[in-house]
């Protein structure tokens, strides 16, 4: 009797983990193989898209988001903190981590290889966002030797695992392993496709990786599996979309919806983004202002011509009054969502739903591959075929008016905002600050990118990658179009030694022993 007891007892699991031991498991564990909080938020409070309005005395802000967009350690709590990021997307990895453990117990048969490559391609990513954020970027001079992150790549069997940080040279090397399996299985085989690392999704994040990778005839290789030999019937069809009446609710959700081709792969998460970058006043001191847009993004004069509000298929919006505590423009991408937990108390959690790989990317990814390889042919037709989705009107982008144009406009400065930055990359290929056509083509392309991304936080990896100076400036009054700039003053930048560039730890994680990024 009482051995049988024991053996029962023994028979049961010591934690509350269930067994992973079939197809339909696994397919459901790998759901939570991407995060459920996105660092999108953080990255775009961190790049130049966002301007102080007003400074201390403006009401509409709180101290978490002040310590991001002045680029302090993070140490209030926001479900967008780096803390939560940092766990969310370790989480994802673990899940994947134990996905692919049970589908190697189970002899890794065909009909698992499709969950083997999903979960190869989210344990990739994960790490590739941690790694860019909290990470130096990576270059070929000081990578061997910059602080990484942990690259997890097996499930946890000790209670207090110890890690060390590697390099990031390292983890590039792990994320290229990972990736390069995945790509080799992964299918299209979903129900909804695009809540899943599909073909396009997988091919798109590798022209991502390879291009800050520094290996651009990989890049130019996977965006060339998206795109055979027209690209454009993956762009989004603007001038369709642009018929609807405007209601940025409506726009927002159609531009994650999944009929469109354009959108890859699809991620859900709690987040405040559709608040902060929307028409609403929420976060509204750190925002794109009214001075960015006018001059350096989307409202600024480009090789198109000037803007109107007939130069897009979809206008831009602008808020503000003279006096007021905002000034800002926007356009609707990144929806508002309320999930309800309880409908009669009104309470539940803010949601948005992310484009985290889109064709027009992985367009772009290629166009400053092709231009970084001196194909310049190549890499103005991809930014044609960009224009002609989504400008409405404007003189159709040719190499010598991009040379023109960006031979004539100054550069950047602080108190002279415009859309050519001083580039120090940390890229290995040569790119001078003398006016050349290389130069010229790349400025056009981070332009482009930049109008492209607003919102979506990959602008702060350009910041990083071409070491591009960035001010924090305190805006004293609503800025039109037309007017001079108007800054109240200059009270922080990051240069492109700044090791701020690397995101903190989070605290309970230097806490637990890992080392953390100097300052």
């Amino acid at each position: 009797m009482f051995c049988t007891s024991c053996n029962k007892f023994l028979d049961e699991l010591p934690d509350n983990r269930a067994e992973v031991n079939n197809p339909d498991k696994i397919a459901k564990l790998l759901v939570s193989a991407y995060p459920a909080y996105s660092h999108t938020l953080i990255a775009e409070m961190y790049s130049d898209n966002i301007d102080d309005y007003k400074g201390p005395t403006n009401s509409l802000s709180d101290r978490f988001i002040e310590q991001v967009a002045t680029w302090q350690d993070v140490t209030e709590l926001d479900n967008e903190d780096p803390q939560n990021v940092w766990e969310a997307h370790y989480k994802a990895i673990a899940c994947a981590n134990q996905a692919l453990a049970a589908i190697a117990e189970l002899g890794e048969p065909e009909k698992l290889l499709q969950y083997k490559g999903e979960a190869l391609l989210a344990r990739a990513y994960n790490h590739f966002i941690l790694v860019n954020l909290f990470c130096l970027h990576y270059n070929k001079r000081t990578s061997d030797s910059d602080l990484g992150i942990p690259y997890i790549s097996s499930t946890e069997k000790e209670l207090y695992p110890k890690y060390g940080r590697g390099t990031v040279a390292q983890v590039y090397d792990s994320i290229e392993r990972d990736l390069e399996k995945g790509l080799l299985l992964i299918t299209d085989n979903y129900k909804v496709t695009k809540y899943h690392f599909n073909h396009n999704a997988a091919y798109a994040f590798a022209t991502r990786f390879y291009l800050y990778y520094e290996k651009y005839d990989k890049v130019i290789e996977c965006a060339n599996k998206i795109f055979g030999s027209d690209p454009s019937i993956l762009m989004r069809d603007w001038a369709t979309i642009s018929q609807n009446t405007y209601d940025f609710d409506v726009y927002s959700e159609d531009y994650i919806n999944v009929s469109h081709r354009c959108n890859f792969l699809l991620m859900t998460g709690s987040s405040n983004c559709g608040l902060a970058f929307g028409p609403w006043t929420v976060w509204k001191r750190f925002s794109h202002t009214s001075l960015i847009s006018n001059y350096e993004t989307l409202e600024a004069k480009a090789p198109w011509g000037e803007y109107t509000t007939n130069t897009y298929h979809s206008r831009i919006r602008s808020y503000g009054a003279s006096g007021g505590e905002y000034s800002f423009a926007t356009v609707a991408k990144i929806p508002y969502m309320f999930e309800y937990t309880d409908p009669v108390a009104q309470i539940g959690y803010r949601r948005s739903v992310f484009p985290v790989f889109q064709a027009e990317e992985a367009l772009l990814n290629r166009a400053e591959a092709y231009a970084l390889t001196d194909r310049l042919d190549e890499a103005v037709a991809d930014l044609v075929t960009w224009q002609k989705s989504r400008i409405k009107s404007g003189t159709i982008m040719t190499r010598k008016n991009i040379l023109e144009f960006f031979k004539n406009v100054d550069y950047y400065t602080p108190t002279n905002p415009t859309n050519k930055h001083r580039l120090h990359p940390l890229i290995s290929t040569s790119i001078s600050d003398d006016i050349q056509e290389k130069e010229n083509i790349i400025h056009c392309i981070l332009f482009v990118r930049r109008i492209h991304t607003i919102f979506e936080g990959l602008r702060w990896f350009d910041i990083k990658r071409y070491g591009i100076h960035v001010y924090r400036r305190q805006i004293s009054n609503v800025i039109e179009a037309g007017s001079p700039a108007s800054v109240e003053k200059i009270y922080d930048s990051l240069t492109v030694n700044d090791p701020r560039r690397a995101m903190q730890l989070p605290q309970d994680v230097i806490a637990a022993g890992l080392e953390p990024n100097p300052r």
